[in-house]
């Protein structure tokens, strides 16, 4: 079973979601009433699944997965809450779903299919682990796609397709047409694998396709506007104007 750790400041919500788990393979470990405990306790149990609220004493839901992602122990993170607002911020923090409160049961049981399905994935760790290592090595194209990590599946994507990147913590989010994967690896080793299909780095976490550049503009001391076709802006800082030149040389 996995060790499963419940958030919540309120201790009925808390009781509500022991209820719902009890027929999961998944084995509540510990409860936390506020962010800072939250983290204590991810430090102390290292769980594999949090379900967390967002409005919180100390640190709130947000603030606290934001630590996570950046820390050494990043288990998976569910969204609990009554606001429906934060949708957006949580998942920029990697949150595997976001359940809404009052908890609709049928909705609460597709969130923990979904957890079992990726920790039952991330089991067969070793093989993973070297098929990754695999995936990572840079390599001449052998085809027009290429394999990335998402959520415990192995996506194919037509770097083509690719419009620009951005780094978030131990993730990426790569922008392909009306889609955003979120691939855990680090902006660097994406880069790495992309470098054939003539990507850029523009600044310190944002890479976009040269291909799909419309037009540069000067936006003083040092700093340009680079608009790419689909009208998406982007911002790039003086400490990348050398390869900024090499698109206008």
């Amino acid at each position: 079973m996995w060790k499963t750790l419940i958030v919540d400041d309120e201790p009925l919500a808390i009781r509500g979601l022991r209820r719902l788990l009890s027929d999961c393979p998944l084995m509540v470990v510990g409860e936390a009433g506020s962010g800072r405990e939250a983290l204590d306790q991810v430090a102390r149990l290292q769980p594999d699944l949090v379900f967390l609220d967002i409005q919180m004493p100390e640190l709130s839901g947000l603030e606290v997965a934001e630590q996570l992602a950046h820390g050494e122990i990043q288990p998976l993170i569910v969204f609990v809450t009554a606001f429906d607002q934060h949708a957006v911020s949580a998942f920029s923090f990697h949150a595997l779903d976001y359940v809404l409160k009052p908890i609709d049961p049928d909705r609460f049981a597709q969130a923990v299919a979904r957890v079992l399905h990726l920790l039952e994935t991330r089991q067969q760790a070793g093989f993973w682990q070297r098929f990754n290592t695999f995936l990572q090595e840079p390599r001449a194209p052998r085809s027009d796609r290429i394999a990335f990590a998402v959520e415990g599946e192995h996506v194919f994507v037509s770097p083509k397709d690719i419009r620009w990147l951005e780094a978030s913590g131990n993730y990426v989010c790569l922008y392909v047409g009306e889609q955003t994967l979120i691939v855990r690896d680090t902006l660097q080793r994406v880069l790495e694998r992309l470098a054939p299909w003539g990507f850029v780095q523009i600044s310190r976490g944002k890479v976009v396709q040269q291909t799909l550049i419309k037009r540069i503009v000067p936006y003083g001391k040092g700093t340009v506007v680079i608009t790419l076709q689909d009208g998406t802006d982007l911002v790039s800082g003086r400490r990348f104007q050398g390869n900024i030149q090499k698109l206008l040389n």
